[in-house]
Formats: structure tokens, C-alpha cells, sequence
């Protein structure tokens, strides 16, 4: 059970010559693989992303589900079926936990698993006329192991692979780890009328039975003999090293243990969603993605659970992007937006335990501010929706304040803060242009005057700025207002950005004063033109253009 983050940005801005801006280009790549350890960074391979590209959405977002993948009847039912009832009899664990495997999508195919149960308690039935549950189940455990894991005195651990965590391959095979074999035990137990709940540490995971006289037994469920097994402090002191060492198992403490999580026979079957089988090297990409949504979908309150999915959302976001597939990203963000929404009121940090888990969160609600912004601007809407205009300017409003808040949290962010800032200002951008095309100059001032102060270290928000003072200026320039050009580049200048943009501003400059000095020179007002000519000189960084102007119009020329 262990999940590394993997993310990657090239950023590239392509410069012009005067008057004309190129938005930057720009591309990275994200992954998350299951794991133990805490989150880290590490390059991509091409192997690593080649998942992407070989997955079918055409049925992805269907209506009616909750998912962005596609979900089978069978999926759909099952979700149902446990959000309504607060037990879930044998039939259902185990079409859980096998629905958990990542490979059984049919009620065919488990049907298949249930008559393999079936015959077992046809053969055993003589188990679930033990009076006595202790004895009912240490007997439950010994017939398991010699019915589907092939126990044999001799080798009490020949079956047992610490990778195999799928219920259906332990059915097909009967080799098995401490998880499938767990997830078996409790859908017999649960036939067999036994109280049990599943017993989670950090490198094993195991049963309790819950006695009549309130005794709780620990099952160690990878042995025949594992009934009522006793781990105490002396265990872990003397025996526990050659105990999980044997089972290929990180060796944990006495401590380790007292801080066990106990989860019902549906909680197991949830974590089995994100286990050893659920690696990329082990189920597909879009099997893995459907998994981590279904365990979010049925384990709402579980932060966790929720990381995991926005971790596959970001990289389907991502890949979308790359691919210029916005119809399908529209898609995936128009069926992630209540999920997404659910989080807006409190930072995301308040949502998970540390400030690693968060980071997921903030990418993809800066990629929400950008499509809230499509939105507003009509570019993202189907022929079938409608929307009126207050609407519009709810959607820009959503948008600008989602986006703003996500830069306030970036430099709290545990990972990628520059990638969490670069979409949130890339999301602005948009927001701008869509002003900047319907000449709302004034109110993508408003905008650009909300940016934080470290807009120049994004080159999405100095691209923003760039943009809106080059359509400012032309406006004035379209005008011949040649004093309020001459502000817009020199408010512009003030900002100090370093770009290769800067020699185009400080050109216009020049040539605005240049034309203001001719106007009044063509309207006999030639002191004033010199006085432009020589503030020129002073304020333009290299003002050969004026100094040349200034010698002709002092000659009288």
C-alpha cells in the first residue's frame, strides 16, 4: 500500500518583435504509483506514461455515474447497493473484494467465485454446525487453507507470494499474501456466523474475531494455525523478526502494532482497491484509475481515499491538455466540479493530514479555475446548455477567487509550489484574455491588480500582464492619445519584468513620445515638442530615436 508522486514541467516563452506577444508554451507530466513511503519526486519514463495513451474514453463521463471512467452494471450496482444499507452479507464482500481485484467487471464472472464458496460450505458444512466459536473458527481457518490455499504440513508457506493481493487470483491459484487471504476468511467467517473486522498495520494485514464472551482473537490468516495467535511484547521482542522476515514483510514494533487500525469487512475490501495489484507494472492504467474512483466514490469521508482519485484526476487533466483534447478535459472537469466544489471551503491542507496529500488538491483546482473560466467566456458549453449572463459573471467571479486562493496557499504547498502557481496564473490568463477580447479593459485591470507579488516568477502571469498592457496601449495608440500610450508602457516599464518583451515596450515608448513631439510640432507648438523630446531622452532606457528627433527639431528641421 504505497503511492509516490511523480511530476515533471518544461516551461518555454516565445518572444516577438514589436507590437505582438506569444503566449508561452508549455507541457509537464504527473503519476502517482501506490506506496508506503512518504510522497517524493522523481523523473518519468517513457514506459511509465505510455498507460495514457492506449485508454478509450469514448464512454468515459457516461450519465448517471459518478465516475469519470466508465463503470460496467455490475460496478454501478454494487456502489448502490453498499450506499444503501449500513451490513453487507457474504454475497456482497465478496463481490467487493472482487471487484477490488481490478480484473472481475460482470456479475458473470463472479458468479463463477460464488460457486466456488458454495461447493466449499457443500464440503464443510459439518464447520457451521460447531457449537463453539472459537473452535468454529480456528476449524473455519485450517479447512480454508486446505481447501483453496493447498496447505501442506510440510510447507505451511508454499502458496504464499507477499505481492499477491487479489481475492480472484487466490481463488484461481491459490496462492495468496496476508491481504487476500484476510478478504477469503472474513466472507467465510461472515457465512459461518462469526463477528469479524479486518486489522490493518503498516506492512501486514490480518482478521479479529470478536467472541461471545467479548474475547477478541487475532487471526493470522497466511497460517493454518493462525487462530487466537497471541502478539504480545514478548512476540515482538523474541519472535516477530523471523515471524514477518519469513513472509517477505517490513518487520514493525510493539508500538507499530498497539497503533493497528481496525476497519469492518468492507473497510479491507476498500484498502485492497489501492494494493500490491494496483501498481502500474501490475493492472493498466485506466484499471488502476477506476479502482482509486471507486474506493473515493464509497469511501466519502475518507481523505485518503479522496487523494488518491485527485491524483488520477490531474493526470488525466494533464494528459488531456497535452493532447489539445480541451472537449474531453471540459469533460472530465464538468464531472469532477461537485467533487472539487466539495473542497472550496476550507484550504486544502485542512483536508488531509499533511501538506504532501494536499498537493493533488491545489493542481487541480487551479486547472478548475481555468475551466470555470471557459466557461464564462462560452467556450466550453454545449449546444444543449444554456446559460444567462448573471451566470456568466458568476462563473468569472468563482473562477478569479479559486485561483487567487490557490496562490495564497502555493507557498504552503509541501511539493511543486512553482506548477501550483504557473496553472493558477495560467488559469488568470484566460481569465484576462476573455476580458481583453471584449475590450473590458477596465475590468482586466481589476484583475492583473490582484495578482500577488511574486508574478515574476511565473511566466503565465507576466505573460497576462504583457498581453494586457500591449492591447492597452494599442487602444490608445488606435486613438492617437499619445499621453495615455506613453502611461500604459511606462506603468508597464515600472514593473521591472525582465523579458525579452520589455525591448518591445520600451520601443513603443519611444515611438509614442516620438508621435506626441510631432503633434505638437505639426501644431506650431514646438516648445512643447522639445520638452517631450527631452523627457524622452531621460525616462527611455536607449533613446537614440529621440536624441536624433531632439538634434533636427533644435536645428529648426
Amino acid at each position: 500500500m504505497r503511492y509516490v508522486y511523480i511530476l515533471r514541467m518544461h516551461l518555454c516563452f516565445v518572444l516577438s518583435g514589436l507590437l505582438t506577444l506569444h503566449a508561452p508554451v508549455w507541457a509537464q507530466r504527473t503519476e502517482w504509483v501506490q506506496s508506503a513511503e512518504p510522497v517524493s519526486s522523481f523523473l518519468l519514463t517513457d514506459a511509465l506514461l505510455s498507460d495514457e495513451n492506449s485508454v478509450e474514453r469514448a464512454g468515459f463521463a457516461a450519465p448517471g455515474q459518478p465516475t469519470w471512467t466508465a463503470l460496467t452494471d455490475f460496478e454501478t450496482a454494487l456502489i448502490q447497493r453498499f450506499e444503501h444499507q449500513t451490513s453487507a452479507s457474504a454475497d456482497d464482500l465478496l463481490e467487493l473484494y472482487l471487484l477490488a481485484s481490478g480484473d472481475i467487471r460482470s456479475e458473470q464472472q463472479a458468479h463463477v467465485f460464488q460457486s466456488q464458496i458454495d461447493a466449499f460450505f457443500d464440503q464443510h458444512d459439518d464447520v457451521l454446525r460447531i457449537a463453539d466459536e472459537r473452535e468454529r473458527g480456528a476449524e473455519l481457518l485450517r479447512r480454508m487453507h486446505r481447501h483453496f490455499l493447498h496447505a501442506d504440513q510440510r510447507a505451511p508457506l508454499a502458496g504464499y507470494d507477499a505481492d499477491q493481493s487479489r481475492l480472484s487470483e487466490l481463488m484461481r491459484s491459490g496462492v495468496y499474501n496476508c491481504i487476500s487471504s484476510a478478504l477469503l476468511y472474513l466472507l467465510l467467517a461472515e457465512t459461518a456466523g462469526l463477528t469479524s473486522a479486518g486489522v490493518i498495520m503498516p506492512s501486514h494485514a490480518y482478521v479479529q474475531i470478536t467472541l461471545p464472551d467479548g474475547h477478541v482473537a487475532d487471526v493470522e490468516t497466511t497460517a493454518a494455525d493462525g487462530f487466537d495467535v497471541v502478539r504480545d511484547q514478548a512476540f515482538f521482542s523474541r519472535q516477530a523478526s523471523d515471524w514477518f522476515a519469513s513472509r517477505r514483510l517490513v518487520v514493525p514494533s510493539f508500538a507499530d502494532y498497539e497503533q493497528r487500525r481496525v476497519v469492518s469487512a468492507a473497510g479491507l475490501g476498500y484498502e485492497s482497491m489501492w494494493s500490491q495489484h494496483t501498481t502500474e507494472t501490475r493492472l493498466h492504467y485506466a484499471d488502476r484509475m477506476r479502482l482509486a474512483e471507486l474506493r473515493g466514490v464509497m469511501q466519502a469521508d475518507q481523505a485518503d481515499a479522496q487523494h488518491n482519485r485527485l491524483v488520477y484526476y490531474y493526470r488525466e487533466a494533464d494528459y488531456l491538455r497535452r493532447q489539445n483534447d480541451m472537449v474531453f478535459l471540459d469533460a472530465l472537469m464538468s464531472r469532477i466540479n461537485p467533487l472539487l466544489a466539495g473542497f472550496d471551503n476550507r484550504a486544502a491542507n485542512d483536508h488531509f493530514s499533511d501538506a504532501v496529500t494536499a498537493v493533488p488538491l491545489l493542481l487541480l483546482q487551479a486547472e478548475r479555475a481555468e475551466w470555470l473560466f471557459r466557461r464564462s467566456a462560452h467556450e466550453s458549453l454545449s449546444e444543449l446548455e444554456e446559460i444567462n449572463p448573471g451566470e456568466v459573471n458568476q462563473l468569472a467571479e468563482q473562477g478569479q477567487q479559486l485561483a487567487l486562493s490557490v496562490l495564497g496557499q502555493a507557498a504552503s504547498a509541501a511539493l511543486n509550489q512553482q506548477l501550483i502557481r504557473d496553472l493558477s496564473y495560467r488559469a488568470l490568463g484566460v481569465q484576462v484574455t476573455n476580458l481583453l477580447e471584449t475590450n473590458a479593459m477596465s475590468e482586466a485591470r481589476n484583475v492583473i491588480a490582484r495578482f500577488p507579488d511574486d508574478c515574476a516568477d511565473s511566466t503565465f502571469c507576466i505573460n497576462a500582464l504583457e498581453q494586457f498592457y500591449m492591447k492597452l496601449g494599442q487602444q490608445h495608440w488606435a486613438q492617437r492619445d499619445w499621453p495615455g500610450a506613453i502611461f500604459v508602457y511606462e506603468e508597464y516599464l515600472a514593473r521591472g519584468l525582465q523579458t525579452n518583451n520589455r525591448q518591445v515596450f520600451e520601443s513603443n515608448l519611444q515611438s509614442a513620445y516620438l508621435n506626441q513631439a510631432e503633434q505638437h510640432w505639426f501644431d506650431e507648438e514646438r516648445d512643447e515638442a522639445l520638452a517631450i523630446l527631452e523627457v524622452c531622452v531621460i525616462t527611455v532606457a536607449t533613446p537614440e530615436r529621440c536624441q536624433q528627433r531632439l538634434q533636427a527639431a533644435r536645428q529648426g528641421r
